[in-house]
């Protein structure tokens, strides 16, 4: 966003650089000043709210029926403490204040996102250890196992984060399958489900 149109990213995130020497810069550049940014990845969340308005409404307005910005948050705090906590959170219930309320929330306005890091986010209890794959579903028993694995959740709200943020830059929704363009090189045809392919004869 910060090289197709540079007046929606502060100046500051740019180095010691003039407005009008952004438009020289390569976007090689730019990707550099996004790695370095301070207090990524949540000051860039912050940043697409602030020039996108439509992400304040969908954040909270989706079919994942969660808030996207708590989820894509959470995800990023996890993978912290996976990197560097070798995957344990000790204090679950200070784990999950520190993130709502770095979010701008408090008061009774926390309830509801705390409950849904509590739900979501799995921790053994004897040592901390953040749970992702195999986890045994709560209508697993002795002789009939079943699992998931709550990985799939996480991506999840990344890729409808990643996605909505596409749409609010102006990217174009694709409702039909027969939409989907070709990979690029090939000639096959999209993949088309039966009952949405053209007849033939």
């Amino acid at each position: 966003m910060g090289f197709s149109n540079p007046t929606t990213w502060p100046l500051r995130d740019f180095g010691s650089v003039r407005w009008e020497e952004l438009k020289a810069k390569e976007f090689d550049w730019f990707l550099q000043q996004a790695r370095v940014k301070k207090d990524a990845p949540l000051s860039m969340l912050r940043q697409f709210r602030e020039v996108l308005p439509r992400m304040k409404h969908v954040e909270s307005n989706n079919r994942l029926d969660c808030n996207l910005l708590v989820a894509v948050t959470l995800v990023g705090h996890m993978r912290h403490f996976i990197v560097h906590a070798g995957g344990f959170v000790h204090d679950k219930p200070k784990f999950a204040h520190e993130i709502v309320s770095k979010l701008g929330y408090s008061g009774s306005g926390m309830s509801k996102h705390l409950d849904f890091i509590e739900q979501t986010l799995l921790v053994k209890k004897s040592d901390g250890a953040i749970y992702l794959l195999n986890i045994p579903a709560p209508d697993s028993n002795a002789y009939v196992r079943t699992h998931y694995d709550i990985l799939d959740e996480l991506v999840r709200y990344l890729l409808a984060y990643a996605h909505q943020l596409y749409l609010s830059l102006g990217g174009k929704a694709i409702d039909k399958f027969d939409e989907l363009p070709p990979r690029e090189g090939s000639t096959e045809q999209p993949f088309l489900p039966d009952d949405t392919k053209p007849s033939v004869g």
